[in-house]
């Protein structure tokens, strides 16, 4: 028995080690060449529209997995690349209509799961994302990031405090090392006027914390928190740290839970 790949399974895995060391046009173009002599292949025309959508040609990488449809049944990887496509392309509607197909599925595998939760929020979903992340939950409650998804998930839909800050004292105790999470932790008490608790953790953010937070709005909140306690070294830290990342334009503010 033979143990040599198929001309197709060699093409295809030329292109993958091509992209994976940086040469993404040399991968597309050995593709092309490929499809032009057998273009019922499939798979290749999926393949191409990956690298087509890393390269942020959404339109072209859109019409190579249209074409794909024709041929072969997409798996869920090449479903969630076709809504994202949709939606960096303004096509909500379609991009909604897929991620909505998709939150019904169960058993997703990792990476595909957490592509589809970034979809449910970049298209504003997150009624569909919470009950992604708590049915994920049930099957994986020591996940720090699926109680945090959740935990965001459910301040977009303004519920109370009751029901968000549990699921963020969880991920902090199960990832302390993450700042991220006491931050938004600290923003969520500060909303619902619990000052006292908010300075408290405060107080548990480093100053190695403090220079990795990059949302100008969030270290804005958190040096008034500081100024109200009369806490003038952590002040000095946030104010600092807050008027470098003022000076560098290029950072992007996230957005406040």
């Amino acid at each position: 028995m033979s143990c040599e790949k198929s001309p197709n399974e060699s093409v295809a895995r030329r292109a993958v080690e091509l992209h994976q060391r940086g040469f993404t046009k040399a991968a597309i173009d050995i593709l092309e060449v490929e499809l032009q002599d057998h273009p019922n292949r499939g798979n290749l025309w999926q393949l191409r529209a990956e690298l087509l959508h890393h390269q942020g040609r959404f339109d072209l990488a859109l019409e190579n997995l249209e074409h794909a449809l024709l041929l072969v049944p997409l798996q869920t990887k090449g479903h969630l690349l076709l809504a994202d496509c949709h939606r960096r392309l303004g096509h909500d509607e379609l991009a909604t209509h897929i991620y909505l197909e998709l939150a019904e599925h169960t058993g997703l595998e990792d990476n595909d799961l957490w592509q589809l939760l970034r979809g449910l929020a970049a298209t504003g979903n997150w009624r569909q994302a919470a009950e992604v992340c708590r049915r994920e939950v049930q099957q994986k409650p020591d996940d720090d990031r699926l109680l945090f998804c959740l935990a965001q998930s459910l301040v977009r839909l303004r519920q109370p405090a009751e029901r968000v800050v549990p699921l963020l004292r969880r991920a902090i105790h199960l990832a302390p090392c993450n700042c991220r999470y006491r931050v938004v932790l600290v923003l969520q008490l500060l909303k619902h006027h619990r000052d006292q608790e908010a300075y408290d953790e405060l107080r548990q953010i480093t100053a190695t914390d403090v220079d990795s937070i990059c949302c100008r709005g969030c270290l804005h909140r958190l040096l008034q928190l500081a100024l109200s306690q009369g806490d003038a070294d952590r002040a000095e830290a946030l104010a600092r740290h807050l008027a470098e990342v003022n000076e560098d334009q290029s950072h992007h503010e996230e957005d406040l839970p």
